[in-house]
């Protein structure tokens, strides 16, 4: 059981422009104050938490600012059934009233049910899932030809498989390296989503962890329609004797059987059949320093979209 307060405030909004150290933070818009009281134990999560935010740029108009979650309620469940047959089943929910001066404002109410067969071994591991999602919003403050009590529901499919292969390197074995690849193959089909809100939803960055997730969308508001086949592949190199990794490299992309169909507002439309390719490498440079360095690259403008590098 734990309690997490947390709160930040200037009184001067141009603080971070003037005096924080480090790029990263000098683009500061809103500093959160939240309070969080959670439960975890072997096979249930849950909590309530409420949360705002202080704006830092008061031109900011109201529909860009981000919304007061006051209260957010959740629940996750987690549990494997006994036996021979390797069945995991859960369930994620949650309900949050979403507060803000300008409407659209109210309450959000997710449940997705879930199950999954575990196959696991030495070296392979292949899951099937199925899910089935719904939303319930009851609105506040729309118009009275807007529908206020708006819904969604939809079934989520996948089948992830991944094999590790493994092999001494080095004159003595003093290391080993693995072979890491990696298919998921996902079904969505397309609901028009439209008349949903968008309450805290959002595109993230690409990254080898988003192109096997079954969201291409973080927040509830949308979930993305999706016929496609993620694939990725990971070498890492590390100590025998210790396991310090020194080496990991990663490539992955996601093929579309059918382009995607749902939209965020300001989306463009695309016709592409793939993703951006992501490609990841970690190094232990030397003792306490550690590189890494990431790129997205767009494969029909054939550039880099997106790529990063950090000395630590």
């Amino acid at each position: 059981l734990r309690l997490t307060l947390g709160a930040e405030n200037v009184s001067d909004a141009q603080y971070f422009e003037d005096f924080y150290q480090g790029a990263d933070g000098s683009s500061i818009a809103f500093l959160p104050r939240s309070a969080h009281l959670s439960y975890r134990g072997d096979h249930l999560d849950a909590g309530v938490l409420a949360r705002n935010y202080q704006t830092l740029d008061q031109a900011l108009p109201q529909y860009d600012r981000p919304y007061t979650e006051a209260p957010r309620l959740y629940a996750r469940g987690n549990w494997r059934l006994p036996g021979a047959l390797p069945l995991v089943y859960g369930f994620d929910t949650e309900a949050t009233d979403f507060r803000r001066s300008e409407a659209p404002e109210g309450w959000r109410v997710d449940a997705a049910p879930r199950l999954m067969l575990d196959y696991t071994g030495p070296g392979y591991f292949v899951r099937p899932a199925v899910a089935m999602e719904g939303t319930w919003y009851r609105l506040r403050g729309v118009a009275s030809n807007v529908d206020a009590n708006p819904d969604r529901m939809l079934p989520i499919a996948s089948l992830d498989a991944g094999l590790q292969f493994e092999r001494g390197n080095g004159s003595r074995g003093q290391r080993r390296i693995t072979l890491e690849p990696r298919l998921m193959y996902l079904y969505v089909p397309y609901r028009a989503q439209d008349d949903l809100p968008l309450f805290d939803t959002g595109d993230p960055d690409l990254n080898s962890i988003q192109l096997f997730r079954s969201n291409r969308y973080v927040g509830l508001d949308r979930i993305s329609d999706a016929n496609q086949i993620s694939a990725g592949v990971t070498t890492q190199l590390y100590s025998s004797q210790s396991g310090a990794r020194f080496l990991s490299t990663t490539v992955g992309q996601t093929f579309y059987f059918r382009t995607p169909q749902v939209r965020l507002p300001d989306e463009p439309v695309t016709t592409r059949n793939a993703s951006d390719l992501i490609a990841q490498v970690e190094l232990q440079a030397f003792k306490n320093w550690n590189l890494s360095m990431g790129v997205q690259w767009d494969h029909q403008a054939e550039q880099a979209r997106r790529s990063e590098v950090h000395l630590r």
